[in-house]
């Protein structure tokens, strides 16, 4: 089962999985890019999806959550480890909740330099980077990710949003919207 599968399976369960899921923008690790299967093996793993341990977590008792599953336990209460079904470690499936969790900063350090894609790479990006520079160039260079416009609020890629705000389609919408306020558009003289 993918997390993919697994998040929308936790999101009809729990209406407050999913609001946190949208309010929190968690998001699955990226995709590591240039590893073979013996590299991948030795990079720090989660405890619960056996992925790159990437934005990686100590539980108390020593278990590994990435940042996506350590992310999935928020809205829950104290819970038994996700690796006890996993880790000979965590047999006692002891319970904890996740402000009980530290920052896994030799996991971090570990990773931060494996290549990843880019997580717009479903919308057509394709930038290649080590993993430190993941959120920087997503939250200001990527031309893939979703934005609003400011205008009329559609969603749409940071690439178009330049011609997207000069077209008839979100000036009507504005102008139709400005009128509601009082404010005379081209049509009032």
């Amino acid at each position: 089962m993918s997390i993919n599968t697994s998040v929308i399976r936790l999101c009809r369960r729990s209406p407050q999985f999913a609001v946190l899921i949208l309010s929190m923008r968690i998001r699955p690790p990226p995709r590591t890019v240039g590893l073979n299967e013996a590299d991948r093996s030795r990079l720090p793993s989660c405890s619960d999806c056996h992925l790159p341990a990437f934005g990686a977590f100590k539980t108390p008792h020593g278990c590994r959550l990435c940042g996506f599953c350590w992310g999935r336990l928020a809205c829950l209460e104290r819970l038994p480890c996700p690796g006890a079904r996993k880790h000979h470690a965590c047999q006692n499936a002891v319970k904890f909740h996740q402000d009980e969790c530290s920052p896994d900063q030799e996991a971090r350090l570990q990773l931060s330099c494996v290549f990843v894609e880019c997580w717009n790479s479903s919308r057509g990006c394709l930038y290649i980077m080590p993993y430190m520079k993941l959120s920087t160039h997503e939250a200001q260079e990527c031309q893939f990710k979703l934005v609003s416009c400011t205008g009329c609020h559609r969603n749409l890629l940071r690439r178009d949003l330049g011609d997207h705000q000069h077209s008839d389609e979100c000036r009507q919408f504005l102008i139709a919207n400005l009128g509601n306020y009082g404010v005379p558009n081209d049509g009032d003289n």
